[in-house]
């Protein structure tokens, strides 16, 4: 294959469907100057839009684009691991909550949901790295799992010993 031949239209399709998925895993579209600075990377300067590059070019944003959007699985893997830890050891927003007919104040209940606020709190003031969980990276991330499980098993083993 010549890698001076002009990108092919299922290569545009699938970078445009990869930066899509990426604007999804990051939360935030990416926008057509984002696009365009990230094509001329890739060409060198040359181009800002997909459609000038090369089937070398493209092939090779293809590429790392791929593994970025794997690296982010991962790296929300890890994540959503701290999370259901953080679940299970009841992190989770607090809400009142009516349960008599008559319409006294019932107790406090917990929502079901994350109380990531908690969760952020905990990973600046107790993390190694000290930044919120979604500032991590993928190596950071790795030792912060690591310290959370141990808070996770010292939280269960304080179960099984008032349990005793």
């Amino acid at each position: 294959m010549d890698n001076n031949q002009v990108i092919t239209k299922h290569q545009k399709i699938q970078i445009h469907t990869l930066l899509g998925r990426y604007g999804k895993v990051r939360g935030e579209t990416v926008s057509s100057e984002e696009k365009a600075v990230l094509v001329g990377r890739f060409t060198s300067g040359r181009a800002t839009s997909t459609t000038a590059m090369l089937r070398a070019e493209a092939d090779r944003m293809i590429r790392i684009l791929q593994s970025k959007l794997n690296n982010q699985g991962s790296e929300n893997r890890m994540r959503r691991h701290i999370i259901a830890m953080a679940h299970e050891m009841g992190w989770e927003k607090i809400s009142p909550v009516t349960l008599s007919e008559e319409g006294t104040p019932g107790a406090q209940l917990r929502a079901g949901n994350i109380d990531m606020q908690r969760i952020n709190s905990w990973c600046i003031q107790y993390g190694k790295f000290h930044k919120p969980l979604n500032g991590h990276n993928s190596e950071e991330l790795q030792i912060l799992v690591s310290q959370f499980k141990r808070v996770y098993q010292s939280y269960l083993k304080a179960i099984k010993t008032n349990f005793r």
